[in-house]
């Protein structure tokens, strides 16, 4: 034999057989044939070489599906010649199917039990249903000796052990102060992700109607419009829709922060420096949730007094909006309109007695108006946050059907 190196030619004279590697001195091992897959071969039974009749083992395609499609009532088979192929055409009632399987002398069992696959799919496709196979008899195992001896009689469940924490999940444990966490940090992110907060409450609920205070030429005052509390506008959907995924994923998205955005911290920090030293010390608190109505809501303070039952919310505001903010409560009394549910909600879930609303402006005087809780519309939030919440709960679970 020609070698055409010499490292190939020392290796072959010192005995080595790329075939089957060896020392010089080692005997060669005997061939061993790879394991069946065959179960019954390992001394259990499997689909295609037991077929429920003592271990007999077909040795073709035909035998393999026959005694397959035994095993389904009402159904038949005959072996046709296709172009290329031998097909298994199937039949279960006016239908009927066919099924490609190559016909060699070396058919495996991989090959067999992938079209045993194909025509059990077939099968199911024409309406036939596969019979029970009788359950297996003989000596039984033998259990493990710390294990349930007990015998239960035929239909009854063993027993199971239920979940020790169950009624306390269940059960609403109120008010909760988070004072640990940083507002904006992924702590907080995390803590307020698919919750109901306060500053989202105007998104689920439509604004009440305005008092009207014109009356009619006979003297008689305008009716009252009907407050319709539940939103169900575009805003309103896509926030159900935000908080419904945010349970599903846990994961809150990042939010792009705006130059607004960044102000407002700014002057948040200085309003509230400002504010303790008119009033007094201020604790920051991150994050507090409430749920003693049978869903959770969340609150994000700005702050809350030291020694006291309230808090503040700070609110950067552009020069015209703080002399409008200003001129407006000296006539009205009251807030801007688009805070009012966050101050509402906000003395809900913290069980305040008074939020102070403070409107910075840093170029004007800071305006520090106090908000006191409001039966009516805290009634309507309570009414349009359990709205929301059977909302969520129906997205979930109908997403959850479909992605099953």
């Amino acid at each position: 034999m020609k070698c055409t190196s010499a490292p190939t030619a020392r290796r072959w004279r010192a005995g080595h057989d790329p075939q089957n590697p060896r020392r010089p001195d080692q005997p060669r091992r005997p061939h061993r044939p790879p394991p069946s897959l065959c179960r019954a071969d390992r001394g259990g039974g499997c689909g295609v070489h037991d077929g429920g009749v003592g271990g007999v083992a077909p040795v073709s395609y035909h035998e393999a599906i026959s005694k397959e499609v035994e095993e389904w009532p009402g159904a038949a088979v005959s072996f046709e010649k296709g172009s290329k192929h031998p097909r298994a055409v199937l039949s279960f009632g006016d239908s009927s199917r066919f099924v490609v399987f190559p016909d060699t002398p070396g058919d495996t069992d991989r090959g067999i039990l992938n079209c045993l696959t194909d025509v059990r799919r077939e099968l199911r496709g024409l309406g036939a249903e596969r019979a029970e196979r009788q359950k297996a008899t003989g000596p039984k195992r033998e259990r493990n000796p710390g294990a349930d001896q007990r015998e239960l009689p035929e239909g009854e469940r063993g027993p199971v052990m239920g979940d020790p924490w169950a009624p306390l999940r269940k059960q609403p444990v109120g008010k909760v102060i988070h004072d640990h966490m940083e507002q904006g940090s992924m702590e907080w992110l995390q803590a307020r992700c698919g919750l109901i907060t306060a500053s989202e409450m105007k998104l689920i609920i439509n604004a009440p109607p305005k008092e009207e205070t014109r009356v009619k030429k006979n003297g008689e005052p305008y009716k009252q419009r009907e407050w319709n509390v539940v939103a169900d506008d575009e805003a309103c959907r896509k926030h159900i829709y935000e908080l419904a995924a945010q349970r599903i994923t846990n994961f809150v998205e990042p939010l792009f922060q705006t130059f607004d955005m960044i102000r407002g911290q700014n002057d948040e920090a200085e309003a509230r420096a400002r504010y303790a030293e008119q009033f007094g010390p201020v604790q920051e608190v991150g994050f507090i949730t409430n749920d003693k109505w049978g869903f959770t809501l969340g609150y994000s303070p700005d702050g809350i007094p030291v020694g006291t039952r309230g808090a503040i919310e700070c609110k950067s505001r552009k020069q015209k909006y703080q002399v409008q903010t200003v001129v407006e409560h000296a006539l009205t009394g009251a807030i801007p309109s688009e805070f009012i549910m966050q101050h509402q909600t906000g003395l809900m879930v913290g069980e305040l007695d008074w939020i102070d609303f403070i409107s910075f402006s840093d170029k004007l005087p800071m305006a520090v108006i106090r908000v006191y809780p409001d039966d009516i519309i805290q009634a309507a939030i309570e009414e349009a946050a359990a709205a929301a919440e059977a909302k969520i709960a129906k997205i979930i679970e109908i997403y959850q059907e479909q992605t099953q």
